[in-house]
């Protein structure tokens, strides 16, 4: 099936968002997934983005928040252009914080459809703009970010339910306060927390199962996440 022909509609919209996925068809054109601002999971194409003189190719990358302009199609939307809003490029730079960061887009990417949600919109930047902010010596600080913002994710899609995973994973009464504090605290608040009186190895594993749960499989970046804990543990 050709994507990039049958664009009946001449509907234009604009919208902002994060590069999800990308995925390469024919000679010159990519399948762009974004979570966007005002329609939640969009997937449409970028024709010849991977033609060296494109003006779009440079703004094409995950992770990056671009201004988007659309044309409707039959099958898929048609991106005519791009603006790129912000890199967070310490996220791409840094091999662990990248590797948090693919974590953080395989999820939304997974969980979200194509229907309007502000609140992940913003859950997503803000996870996404403090990880870039933050030193990259702050492991255990990002641990809390990351599960706190899984937490809020899942609740915010009606996945989260804590008497069923307290049932589920025989919680002790410090883990459900510890699991309630990542699901109420703003996700810029998380840096003034003592670490050791949230999170732990089993905390991180709860948070872990059950997404991969409700996603019924394994979230693909644990593993890398687990090796490069490892990796800096040696280091140090």
């Amino acid at each position: 099936m050709n994507l990039l022909g049958n664009y009946k509609s001449v509907a234009t919209y604009k919208t902002e968002g994060i590069i999800l996925k990308k995925q390469k068809i024919q000679e010159a054109d990519y399948i762009i997934t974004i979570f966007s601002k005002h329609y939640g999971k969009i997937r449409a194409v970028a024709k010849g983005a991977r033609r060296i003189i494109s003006r779009k190719s440079g703004s094409l990358e995950l992770l990056n928040w671009c201004s988007f302009f659309l044309a409707e199609g039959r099958n898929l939307d048609l991106i005519s252009e791009v603006e790129l809003k912000k890199t967070f490029q310490s996220l791409k730079e840094d091999l662990h914080k990248s590797i948090y960061s693919f974590q953080v887009l395989e999820i939304v990417d997974r969980l979200t459809v194509s229907e309007n949600n502000p609140r992940i919109f913003k859950l997503l930047t803000e996870v996404l703009t403090l990880m870039d902010f933050w030193k990259k010596d702050n492991w255990e600080k990002i641990n809390l970010l990351i599960g706190s913002f899984n937490i809020k994710l899942l609740h915010v899609l009606g996945f989260w339910d804590e008497r069923e995973i307290t049932k589920l994973y025989k919680l002790s009464v410090d883990d459900e306060r510890r699991l309630k504090i990542l699901r109420v605290l703003p996700l810029s608040n998380i840096q003034k927390i003592a670490t050791e009186d949230v999170i732990s190895s089993r905390i991180k594993d709860i948070i872990d199962k059950y997404t991969a749960d409700v996603l019924e499989s394994q979230i693909r970046s644990i593993k890398l996440i687990k090796d490069v804990d490892e990796m800096r543990n040696y280091d140090d």
